[in-house]
């Protein structure tokens, strides 16, 4: 058990470190013009799904509830289904993350001026209003929960942002401290 209990713990931190230096990777395509996006005509729903899987068995240790809505006038999405998900994968892993145990999750979508526009809307510790602009720049942390150390590189916005903005939206953040954020983003329409 002890011996299993070291290598989860190698495993772990094996991860944590991959995820890293792509994120870093990542990000300086990004800045170096090289990083291409694949677009294609995407279901929002399907992309969604996917995610979800991904994150349940965080969604089930931290006992926070997650409701998906997704406006029935949405037409599918033209994005890159890889960039996609990274996308919803950090925003959703940041509202677990700064959302204390048994917390309110909602990922929904709607139409908004011939566009899709994306939410991922939680009830955790909120952005203080002087760190809104900020926390999309790369390495920057906002306030983490009472208890809690930093976790993570501060790199997770900063490449949802350049992804967002390499399929053509846009990204921001709402949020009063101390009551939750919502972040969204916009998609073209195939």
């Amino acid at each position: 058990d002890k011996q299993r209990q070291c290598l989860q713990d190698i495993l772990s931190s094996g991860r944590y470190l991959l995820n890293l230096i792509n994120d870093v990777l990542d990000l300086s395509k990004i800045e170096a013009g090289k990083m291409e996006a694949r677009p294609e005509s995407l279901k929002l729903a399907d992309v969604f799904d996917d995610v979800i899987t991904t994150v349940k068995p965080m969604l089930v240790e931290s006992g926070h509830e997650l409701s998906i809505s997704i406006a029935d006038d949405v037409p599918p999405v033209y994005a890159d289904r890889s960039r996609l998900r990274q996308v919803l994968l950090n925003l959703l892993s940041n509202a677990i993350k700064f959302t204390p145990a048994g917390g309110k999750l909602r990922l929904a979508a709607v139409m908004k001026n011939e566009w899709c526009q994306v939410s991922m809307i939680d009830n955790g510790i909120g952005v203080k209003r002087e760190n809104q602009a900020r926390i999309f720049e790369p390495f920057t942390q906002a306030d983490t929960l009472p208890g809690e150390t930093k976790q993570g590189t501060g790199l997770g916005l900063a490449l949802s942002r350049q992804l967002v903005e390499l399929i053509g939206g846009k990204i921001w953040v709402e949020s009063e401290y101390g009551k939750g954020s919502t972040f969204t983003f916009t998609i073209p329409l195939a």
